[in-house]
C-alpha cells in the first residue's frame, strides 16, 4: 500500500502544476490562442475555443486533485490531456517545426 503523506504529496503536485498552467493560460488567451494556431492541428475557427476551454479543464483538474473527489477520474482525465500535449508536440517534431511555444 502506498503511504498516504505521498499520495497527497503527489496529488498537491498535480494540483500546482494543473492550477499554474490555467492561470498562465487564462492571463494571456490571445497568446495561448496564436500558439495554438502555431500548432497547426485543427481548424482556425477552433483556437478561441480552445483557447478557454483548455485552461477551464486545467483549473478543474487542479480542484480535483487537491479535493480528492473521483480520484481515478481527475487521474484518467489528467494522464489524457497530458498525452494529447505531447502528441501535439510530437507532431510538430515530425514535421520539423521544433520551435514552437509549448504555451
Amino acid at each position: 500500500m502506498i503511504d498516504p503523506l505521498l499520495t497527497k504529496a503527489i496529488a498537491l503536485g498535480f494540483a500546482v502544476l494543473f492550477i499554474g498552467a490555467a492561470w498562465h493560460k487564462l492571463s494571456g488567451v490571445d497568446r495561448f490562442e496564436a500558439i495554438l494556431s502555431e500548432y497547426r492541428l485543427l481548424p482556425t475557427f477552433m483556437n478561441r475555443t480552445l483557447a478557454m476551454l483548455i485552461p477551464v479543464i486545467e483549473l478543474l483538474l487542479g480542484v480535483g486533485w487537491i479535493s480528492g473527489l473521483q480520484p481515478r477520474t481527475t487521474a484518467m482525465v489528467s494522464a489524457a490531456l497530458l498525452a494529447t500535449y505531447a502528441l501535439a508536440l510530437g507532431i510538430n517534431l515530425v514535421r520539423g517545426r521544433i520551435f514552437i511555444d509549448c504555451g
